[in-house]
């Protein structure tokens, strides 16, 4: 890979958690489980760390498809949002464990205050969709930078 390709996307790996960020903030700001014990931007970054993790296996598996199977770019990106949005719409149903509870919580990746009461109906219908725009835009950015920089020179 292109060292400019490989900068590109770490560009924008950065960039896609800035957006999420911005997004899941938004998302539970006036939510009054996310306040205690670990706090709004604690709880709020670490579920922005997940979401991009996440991002990062699609993007992965999107380049998979495109170069192994030589599918169409574009079903290539099409793969890459659709594993991002079920993957984090599911994203409540996953970490629910029943009766008010989370996997993970009490621990250092408690993020069940983003899927308490309302907020976990919500999420696939607000902050999948938003996070699934954004990995679209991040995959077109990447497969501009990637044609551009390794187009044959004449």
């Amino acid at each position: 890979m292109n060292k400019k390709v490989l900068l590109t996307r770490i560009g924008l790996t950065a960039f896609y958690f800035a957006v999420a960020f911005g997004i899941l903030f938004l998302f539970t700001q006036g939510s009054p489980f996310c306040r205690a014990p670990n706090g709004h931007f604690i709880s709020t970054v670490r579920l922005a760390l997940g979401c991009t993790a996440w991002y990062v296996i699609s993007s992965l598996l999107g380049l998979v498809t495109f170069h192994f199977f030589k599918s169409p770019r574009i079903f290539a990106i099409s793969i890459s949002v659709i594993v991002t949005y079920i993957g984090l719409a599911s994203l409540p149903d996953m970490l629910f464990i029943g009766y008010g509870h989370y996997h993970f919580e009490n621990t250092i990746a408690d993020v069940g205050c983003f899927f308490t009461e309302g907020w976990g109906i919500a999420f696939p219908f607000i902050s999948a969709p938003l996070l699934a725009a954004a990995t679209l835009l991040c995959e077109y950015l990447a497969y501009r930078a990637t044609r551009k920089h390794t187009a044959p020179t004449s």
